[in-house]
């Protein structure tokens, strides 16, 4: 009886020591969940904080350059980091956030599918720059058509009259009269006036792209960067 008695009191004990460690492991585990959710509120706040001010200075930058929507899209890509970044509230049991390696490589996706988009845009600015090209070449062989008809001698377009005189028609050559000219100097004016537009039009087509293909260059490069701090 006695034996049972001690045996009975050890196994009283070891069931409380079993207890009392459990109860510290769950202590020590709910004490780690809360160190664990104060550091990953204090790694977002920080994060975002940095996100925010390296990126507010891209948004800056383009704006000054006039690129409403590139900077529009940055604005939104900010909101997004902002709102995965977030956590539910003060409780333990908060929503699982992104790791910093899930959160850029988010970032990176997104990235390129603004790439493939401003690539689409360069695409379609690439085709109206040939549709000019094709155009003013087409103009410019239709007003040299024009010009050469209008210059043919007895030949008459519209208000324009070019010819020589009967008198004269059987002489082998014959210099310009001052109407001819005169007529001449004005085909030639017109036909130089719509190729200095056309050559205009497509020198801005150009000049948008290259400004275009630079400012993103930059907005990817700050972003490399911040992505690498």
């Amino acid at each position: 009886m006695q034996e049972r008695g001690i045996s009975n009191n050890k196994a009283k004990e070891k069931a409380a020591k079993e207890e009392a460690e459990k109860k510290k492991r769950e202590q020590e585990d709910e004490e780690r969940r809360e160190r664990e959710r104060r550091d990953r509120e204090s790694f977002h706040g920080t994060i975002t904080k940095e996100l925010s001010t390296k990126l507010n200075v891209v948004v800056g930058a383009i704006e000054k350059k006039g690129d409403e929507s590139e900077v529009a899209r940055l604005k939104a890509e900010i909101e997004r980091l902002k709102c995965a970044q977030s956590v539910a509230g003060p409780s333990s049991y908060v929503t699982k956030p992104l790791t910093e390696g899930e959160l850029f490589e988010k970032f990176r996706r997104e990235q390129a599918e603004l790439k493939m988009e401003s690539d689409q845009r360069f695409t379609i600015l690439e085709e109206e720059i040939a549709k000019v090209n094709q155009m003013r070449d087409e103009v410019v062989a239709d007003a040299e058509a024009w010009k050469n008809e209008a210059l043919r001698p007895g030949n008459k377009r519209g208000n324009l009259v070019i010819g020589t005189p009967v008198t004269a028609q059987t002489r082998p050559r014959m210099a310009s009269t001052p109407a001819t000219a005169t007529a001449k100097r004005g085909v030639d004016d017109n036909l130089k006036g719509v190729v200095e537009r056309h050559i205009h039009e497509v020198d801005l087509l150009k000049e948008m792209r290259v400004r275009e293909v630079n400012e993103r260059r930059e907005v990817q490069q700050e972003l490399e960067r911040v992505k690498d701090k």
